[in-house]
């Protein structure tokens, strides 16, 4: 516990994208040798989006993104990443959306499949939550 808050899985799916992008590319995201620790905690409060280069591809890219997500309710669960097709070296398979995705994708459909889909969204978020068995 620091500062009042808990740490729980959404920092952790954080911590593994960024371990992913420093093994890709062999430096951290972020931290740049000799920099002071205040200096890097002002990075990690105001981090948006992390730089790619040209070791990354699309695919590992979007991955990383979305195990890296500033809003932790935007990340990826631990089952969508898993089902992410650089995990499953199935690469003709869909992207699974992040939450933010999936809103906007249903936002975007006609009013009845909107209601079937979000049912369906749902309690696939209720599942991946433990709240159902």
């Amino acid at each position: 516990m620091a500062g009042g808050q808990l740490y729980g899985k959404a920092v952790d799916i954080w911590a593994v994208g960024f371990i992913m992008y420093e093994l890709i590319a062999g430096k951290h995201p972020l931290w740049v040798r000799g920099e002071e620790k205040q200096q890097y905690k002002q990075k990690t409060i105001k981090f948006q989006r992390l730089r790619f280069g040209r070791k990354f591809t699309s695919i590992q890219q979007s991955l990383i993104e979305k195990l890296c997500h500033p809003k932790p309710s935007m990340r990826y669960t631990i089952d969508q990443a898993l089902k992410h097709p650089w995990i499953t070296r199935n690469f003709d398979d869909e992207i699974p959306r992040n939450h933010l995705e999936q809103t906007e994708y249903l936002n975007s459909v006609d009013d009845k499949l909107r209601k079937v889909l979000n049912l369906a969204y749902f309690m696939s978020v209720i599942k991946n939550h433990d709240l159902i068995k």
